[in-house]
């Protein structure tokens, strides 16, 4: 089996930092910030486990810790407008907005995963 040098890891991080810093799409705008980048694995962890999360579930594991409710808030409505997450009404309990990605967005975090870890 070949395991790469902790050198070999950290430039491949470095060299993912950096294409991921300048592309576009799902993965540019949620890896933008630390706080972003939580709720995108909050989400994406939500649709694997086949339990959409609501907004009062992701502010009541983020705030105050990461960020403010408002910032959580307006990152939900970022991603929304640009179609990266869409919102739907539980149909148990109509007050709850329910949040899942795009297949966009499924897609590029899949082909990200999977290459960084056949790389690491």
């Amino acid at each position: 089996m070949h395991y790469a040098t902790p050198t070999l890891k950290i430039n491949y991080l470095i060299t993912e930092f950096n294409n991921f810093h300048n592309s576009k799409g799902s993965q540019s705008f949620f890896r933008n910030s630390p706080e972003s980048y939580y709720l995108y694995l909050l989400i994406m962890d939500s649709h694997y486990n086949k339990n959409p999360i609501c907004v009062e579930s992701l502010i009541n594991v983020v705030c105050p810790k990461y960020c403010s409710r408002q910032t959580v808030k307006n990152i939900i409505a970022s991603a929304l407008d640009r179609l990266y997450i869409t919102k739907s009404i539980d149909g148990k309990d109509h007050r709850r907005k329910l949040f899942t990605p795009t297949l966009e967005t499924i897609e590029e975090f899949e082909s990200w995963i999977n290459q960084s870890f056949n790389n690491l």
